[in-house]
């Protein structure tokens, strides 16, 4: 994944950030650049979509806390086009890179394309569901993340009422087939990998 966009439409991302409460955006949940007619950024509660020109096609996936350290040497740059390049376990970000396994890049696919640029966090969640996209798909599709990210809500209300219901005896899964029932998936077996994916 290769872009080159213009240091104004970064800063326009920066002041969706900051309207976000950067400080409230888990640093480890992930921030997902997609890279084709233009640029679409998608992470915790947010999705931005600018003007660039793609050298190459692709989508790279880093932790939140590292794209918002970014963030403090953007207004440092005297140019007014910036370069952002990924490779695997390495971005760089004009003249600044940095490696880490936890920089994922993916060749960009139709899954992701489908998605509307305006997709709330739940209509990202039930995307997957509603297009019969299986589990194997979705992990190697470069919208993984995003609705990864999002499904945590779902997890982290599942997780409290179960500890709440524990006494009656009433399990973590005996709740997750409650929600998949209400919400009308079929699809099981994909919702709970996804509901009960652990990150290693």
């Amino acid at each position: 994944m290769k872009i080159i966009i213009k240091k104004s439409e970064m800063l326009k991302h920066k002041k969706t950030i900051k309207v976000l409460k950067a400080s409230k955006i888990h640093p480890k949940s992930a921030v997902t650049l997609t890279a084709s007619e233009k640029l679409t950024i998608v992470g915790q509660g947010f999705k931005n979509e600018m003007d660039c020109q793609s050298l190459r096609w692709g989508s790279v996936t880093i932790p939140f806390a590292t794209w918002k350290g970014y963030f403090r040497v953007l207004h440092t740059i005297p140019d007014e086009e910036i370069t952002i390049e990924a490779e695997d376990d390495i971005i760089r970000f004009h003249t600044y890179q940095l490696k880490s396994p936890a920089i994922r890049v993916s060749h960009l696919d139709k899954i992701s394309l489908a998605i509307p640029l305006n997709a709330t966090p739940w209509q990202i969640i039930m995307f997957p569901f509603e297009n019969n996209i299986s589990y194997e798909k979705l992990r190697n599709s470069a919208i993984w993340n995003a609705v990864n990210v999002h499904m945590e809500s779902v997890r982290r209300h599942v997780r409290k009422a179960a500890v709440e219901l524990q006494p009656y005896g009433v399990k973590v899964e005996d709740l997750a087939e409650l929600v998949a029932q209400r919400l009308g998936i079929s699809d099981r077996e994909t919702f709970f990998k996804i509901l009960f994916f652990k990150d290693k």
